[in-house]
């Protein structure tokens, strides 16, 4: 499978992507607070830009956790598997070597 095809790599990115746009919001809600002197004006900008930078960067960095642990499990799942399939042949080969003792 190509790399650039996996699903996994293009979640990732749209996950990192997410997060970026959450630093871009809390940059610009920053700019906003710094431009204005007038307190509710500023609320303004506290609300949209940091709060939504928060919950952006929460769910882009919470997701990413979720998607790497399911990515490493996968992986440790096919490694059992490969080990699981190893005994068997291993079993497989013991009983016929068994049998032509007899």
């Amino acid at each position: 499978m190509n790399r650039t095809s996996d699903p996994t790599v293009a979640a990732l990115v749209t996950l990192l992507l997410l997060c970026g746009g959450g630093a871009v919001a809390l940059w610009l809600g920053w700019r906003g607070v710094a431009a204005n002197w007038f307190v509710p004006s500023q609320v303004a900008f506290v609300v949209s830009g940091a709060m939504g930078a928060g919950a952006l960067v929460g769910l882009g960095v919470g997701l990413f956790a979720i998607q790497t642990r399911r990515v490493a499990e996968a992986r440790r799942r096919a490694e059992w598997a490969t080990v699981v399939e190893a005994a068997g042949a291993l079993l497989a080969t013991a009983r016929e070597q068994q049998g032509a003792w007899r």
